[in-house]
């Protein structure tokens, strides 16, 4: 080698480093003071402060993209918070007419069917929605001794049938378009009048499924009443 030729000095580089150095680097990089938060406006996570988020060092080559796949969400809390936008206005209130739909449907069900539901279906529920089974419980209980006290009084000819009435209500609800308030005003079995939970109706369906099993052919005669042919 030359004396005048100098040693060649390696570059300095991210990768260069240590893991345990790069995994510190990566950690300072991708926390952000107060995490992430969802701007309801765009529709994208932005900082706390409205600024973008940084992530540019991700794309500095694949190796780091790799490296750092997890950091932006194991290291910041994401927050979301209630927004109105005027463009979901519609897709709001059809999600409603839909869930609402749904439940009314439960509910008929539930009770076109409630003397095939034998008292063992009650029995070793889901714990995460074990409290609506006694509610059910009980409002099917009080809808049979009801029509067990009123049925000498329907005429023979009448088309109000305790296998018909529950189908009724729906039918009506049916013909209503979404805006009309009826829907809201629907009798459903709940454990309090404001619950609406989706483990409510996760208990109706698990009922259901029970008789659906039990019993394929009632359950088929029942969907057949209601659903259009």
């Amino acid at each position: 080698m030359s004396s005048q030729e100098q040693p060649v000095v390696p570059k300095p580089s991210l990768l260069g480093l240590p893991l345990e150095l790069r995994q510190q680097i990566y950690h300072e990089y991708f926390t952000v003071d107060g995490g992430y938060a969802y701007n309801g406006d765009s529709g994208k996570l932005v900082q706390t402060n409205n600024q973008p988020i940084e992530l540019s060092l991700r794309y500095a080559c694949r190796a780091i993209a790799h490296e750092t796949g997890q950091y932006p969400f194991t290291l910041n809390a994401i927050t979301f918070s209630t927004l109105y936008r005027q463009d979901w206005r519609k897709r709001a209130a059809s999600l409603s007419y839909i869930t609402h739909h749904h439940v009314t449907f439960q509910n008929a069900m539930l009770f076109r069917l409630k003397r095939h539901i034998k008292s063992e279906m009650y029995e070793d529920p889901d714990v995460k929605y074990s409290q609506y089974i006694p509610a059910i419980r009980n409002g099917l209980a009080r809808s049979m001794a009801s029509w067990d006290r009123f049925r000498n009084s329907v005429p023979d000819d009448s088309e109000d049938s305790e296998d018909s009435r529950p189908f009724k209500t729906l039918r009506e609800l049916r013909s209503q378009p979404a805006s009309s308030g009826t829907w809201g005003r629907s009798t459903v079995i709940r454990l309090s009048g404001t619950d609406g939970t989706i483990f409510f109706s996760r208990a109706a369906d698990y009922l259901l499924r029970r008789v659906a099993k039990k019993d394929p052919r009632e359950f088929s005669q029942a969907i057949e009443q209601i659903l259009p042919s």
